[in-house]
């Protein structure tokens, strides 16, 4: 995870590890990465988002595998119902991948969730 203010970069295991992903505050539902130099604060729904459409394109199963199991990691405990459609869409394409559907249509569904276009799963693990 990668800081716009101070450009400090952080391993998500790490920042989950050292307590710097978590709900924004008390009242909030919105799962936030602090970051570890500056103490800025990000929406990590948009931060996976842009991710995911700048990088995804280029990764292996392996690598996607990876960083879909970051995506449960982090929102996990999410109240916000947008995080919650996210954790489980990729549970979802993590059991894709592990029965071995193409990662490109993996990235498509991922995409398409992203862009907040309806959609209806249909990869034959769903």
């Amino acid at each position: 995870m990668g800081c716009d203010a101070c450009e400090h970069w952080c391993h998500a295991d790490c920042a989950l590890r050292m307590f710097h992903i978590s709900h924004a505050d008390g009242n909030s539902s919105r799962i936030m990465y602090r970051c570890v130099s500056c103490e800025r604060h990000y929406d990590l729904f948009m931060f996976v988002a842009d991710f995911f459409r700048n990088c995804a394109h280029s990764w292996d199963a392996e690598a996607l595998q990876k960083e879909l199991d970051s995506v449960c990691q982090i929102f996990h405990d999410s109240n916000d119902i947008t995080g919650k459609r996210l954790y489980h869409l990729a549970g979802k394409m993590l059991r894709c991948l592990e029965i071995g559907v193409d990662p490109l249509e993996v990235h498509k569904v991922m995409l398409t969730f992203f862009n907040g276009k309806v959609f209806s799963i249909d990869l034959s693990c769903s």
